[in-house]
């Protein structure tokens, strides 16, 4: 059995990765019970890790987290009145 780890790490401004790691931790415990998920935030950092035993459940986690951090980065922009 194959094991998969993938790890992102997104540079982002410090309000910004704040108000995305808010939105995006209450989807870590209601997620996927084929996939482990955590998300980490270090000053403007966001690092979202990812581990299964199969690609295709890491791909489709992946895909997901970074559809909810972007709709999660246009709506700050927008509140904040940058975008």
């Amino acid at each position: 059995m194959e094991h998969v780890q993938a790890v992102i790490h997104l540079k982002l401004l410090e309000n910004h990765a704040s108000a995305i790691e808010k939105a995006i931790r209450p989807e870590l415990q209601g997620g996927s019970s084929k996939v482990s998920a955590d998300v980490k935030r270090s000053r403007g950092e966001i690092a979202v890790e990812l581990e299964a035993d199969k690609l295709a459940d890491v791909r489709a986690a992946l895909n997901s987290y970074l559809r909810l951090i972007n709709v999660s980065e246009e709506t700050v922009k927008v509140s904040s009145g940058v975008g």
